[in-house]
């Protein structure tokens, strides 16, 4: 069998290549045009209406400890978890059929909406960061809203998220703020002073008073920025309160050493008994202060060799700004200053003597100047208390909001650009491929392709 004729030589594709090209150029430009059309128009169809807006936060900075701020992940997380509550109150103002005011189709709303970050820029001086967030609403098909109600509602949901964002910030700001916590004075001076020892009473004060100042100043360890922080209604700082107390402290000690000396009691032998057992008390606190302090002195010294300690409670030398090392120096400094108080009430025991005879005729005298330093206390609790409170808002809370644009509309679309050339161009090729191979069979049905191949071999003869 002669297998001569089933084969395709060049010159027969050639011929058909060259008979086929104005056709198959014609049909390639009939199929891209059409093909084009088809797809943009497709395009537009099942393209998706976007509205966006832009909104601006304003927040503090504070360098020691920067991951308590009002973060963008803070911001993020709360707008995603309350996109529901933002989409229910949006609602309520720019619809009035009921079908758009249920849960069920604020649920949808909630799906259709995203927040992103476009920019972020720190103060010049260092104390606010502005972030501006987009807000993106996909008007699906199936929430049967027109452009402009999409437009109402996203600018809506710009200020309902604002509001929002604001509140959650302040319920964090409570819950971060570990640093200054609040305090109360949990007992009635004036009750105790009809029951106990006079001395008992004056003691129980003087502990509180000077826990409660070691506790502020290794708090102002641990957040140096906030010794300048004021109260916006009094003016008093931390660092003006710590002195309040210390000024409290020593009129207590004042009584404490009138008591002891004057004998102001009822029985002395019952005065006597408790002096001696808060003496050791003291010894013993004194003691378990010290190791505390030495300690965390000790642990420190891992952090900054250059740690050095001074006289004062809260006057060690901080060299480096890391939060674990002034942990330790907060720790030491609190320890410190709680073994220098009780080695100042061990010295009114160790310097003055009890008289052997009790005085009670000056117990009304004491009792006055106890409930008058409790009061100062009490006072001094509550501006801390405000003032506290006050420095949390401030610090993690989002203190200016701001939309700084009106909500936009745009297309989103799946199909891109790329895709819809990229789909031409396949086409472009099927539709040449297949108009060839017509060409080809239907030039070989009709003998086209043998007197081709005749044509070329009697020329290459000619050519001999």
């Amino acid at each position: 069998m002669d297998n001569s004729k089933n084969e395709i030589t060049l010159s027969q594709l050639i011929r058909v290549f060259q008979k086929s090209l104005k056709k198959a150029l014609i049909c390639v430009i009939i199929v891209c045009i059409a093909v084009s059309a088809l797809a943009l128009a497709l395009r537009e169809i099942v393209g998706t209406t976007v509205f966006s807006t832009g909104v601006r936060y304003n927040s503090k900075i504070y360098s020691q400890n920067a991951n308590n701020n009002v973060t963008e992940e803070f911001v993020l997380t709360t707008f995603s978890k309350n996109k529901t509550k933002i989409a229910v109150n949006a609602a309520k103002t720019v619809f009035t059929d009921e079908s758009k005011l249920s849960i069920a189709y604020a649920d949808k709303l909630a799906d259709c909406l995203s927040i992103s970050v476009s920019t972020s820029q720190v103060s010049l001086d260092n104390t606010h960061e502005t972030v501006v967030y987009d807000i993106v609403f996909e008007a699906k098909r199936s929430l049967d809203i027109s452009s402009n109600m999409a437009k109402n509602l996203l600018d809506e949901i710009a200020k309902q998220s604002s509001i929002i964002l604001v509140e959650e910030s302040k319920l964090n700001a409570k819950k971060e703020n570990t640093v200054f916590t609040t305090t109360i004075l949990d007992y009635n001076t004036a009750a105790m002073a009809e029951v106990e020892e006079l001395l008992k009473v004056a003691n129980s004060l003087y502990d509180r008073t000077n826990a409660m100042y070691a506790s502020l100043t290794s708090s102002l360890v641990m957040e140096s920025e906030a010794k300048s922080y004021s109260n916006k209604a009094t003016g008093k700082t931390f660092v003006s309160l710590a002195e309040e107390l210390r000024t409290v402290s020593g009129e207590i000690e004042n009584m404490q050493a009138y008591i002891v000396k004057n004998g102001v009691t009822d029985n002395i032998s019952s005065l006597q008994e408790y002096v001696n057992y808060d003496k050791i008390k003291s010894q013993t606190d004194s003691a378990n202060y010290e190791q505390v302090s030495q300690a965390n002195i000790e642990l420190s010294k891992n952090y900054n060799s250059a740690f050095s300690q001074t006289k004062g409670a809260n006057e060690s030398n901080i060299t480096v700004d890391d939060s674990a090392f002034r942990e330790l120096v907060s720790k030491a400094n609190e320890a410190l200053y709680l073994k220098n108080a009780a080695e100042r009430k061990l010295a009114v025991y160790n310097n003055i003597a009890l008289p052997s005879a009790a005085d009670a005729s000056k117990k009304d005298y004491v009792k006055q100047s106890l409930i008058a330093s409790a009061d100062k206390l009490k006072t001094i609790i509550n501006e801390y208390n405000d003032t506290a409170n006050q420095y949390a808002q401030d610090k993690y809370v989002i203190s200016e909001t701001e939309i700084v644009s009106t909500a936009f509309e745009y297309k989103e679309n799946s199909l891109s650009i790329k895709m819809i050339v990229l789909l031409v161009i396949v086409s472009a090729f099927i539709t040449f491929a297949i108009v060839y191979i017509k060409a080809f069979g239907k030039m070989k049905k009709n003998g086209e392709l043998d007197e081709a191949e005749s044509t070329a071999d009697t020329d290459a003869t000619e050519k001999e």
